[in-house]
């Protein structure tokens, strides 16, 4: 079941017991509790979400060696360059190793690639830039659907509800003066590391603590 922003809040507040069942928050505190969330939603970006994983392409003319990706793109995971019977996935590169190429107009085959992250853009950064015109297919993380009114559906699934709903109360419990309770505080960590540990591969719950 599909939750809006205003569901979302009103079940952060009624899990820090401030708003009796059957009445909705005063307007200020529903602002206020969607800015919160809007600010969480995307803090949680950085730690991968695999719901939001897509797959782009791009055709690229001879020559373009930084590309603006398009504005639903939040992070870029991989990148490949696709031919008809050449596919070879691009080695990826810091941006400043990129930048500090002396020869970055070299023109080729890309072998290579960087993202440049902007306050609201991604550019996709070619190494070779191509000397013919080349197809890229990558795979990005796009961004969470801004929340900008009580009434936008929250992106995130619905296994995953209780997380948001439990450590939005967290981040409003200052707003009422009182600590959350210790119950409230432990299931909120359970059910993000729930969350995390469902949405990222095996390897990384064995080994790397990347996500964590």
């Amino acid at each position: 079941m599909a939750m809006t922003a205003r569901d979302i809040v009103v079940m952060a507040m009624r899990e820090l017991a401030v708003l009796p069942s059957g009445t909705q928050p005063e307007a200020d505190e529903l602002a206020d509790g969607l800015t919160k969330l809007s600010s969480m939603l995307q803090t949680w970006q950085s730690t991968g979400s695999g719901w939001r994983d897509e797959t782009g392409t791009l055709t690229v003319a001879i020559g373009a060696g930084e590309i603006v990706l398009p504005a639903e793109v939040g992070t870029v995971i991989t990148a490949r360059i696709v031919e008809p019977g050449y596919n070879r996935t691009l080695t990826r590169w810091e941006a400043d190793d990129y930048r500090a190429l002396p020869n970055r107009a070299q023109r080729g085959r890309p072998i290579a690639f960087a993202s440049f992250y902007n306050i609201d853009s991604v550019s996709l950064l070619l190494w070779p830039v191509p000397s013919t015109v080349a197809v890229i297919e990558y795979d990005y993380q796009r961004r969470p659907v801004a929340v900008s009114d009580a009434s936008n559906t929250i992106d995130v699934p619905e296994r995953y509800l209780e997380a948001v709903w439990t450590n939005l109360a967290l981040r409003m419990s200052g707003m009422f003066g009182q600590p959350a309770p210790d119950e409230l505080i432990a299931r909120a960590q359970e059910t993000r590391r729930a969350m995390l540990d469902d949405d990222r591969p095996e390897s990384y719950i064995m080994g790397s603590d990347r996500y964590a």
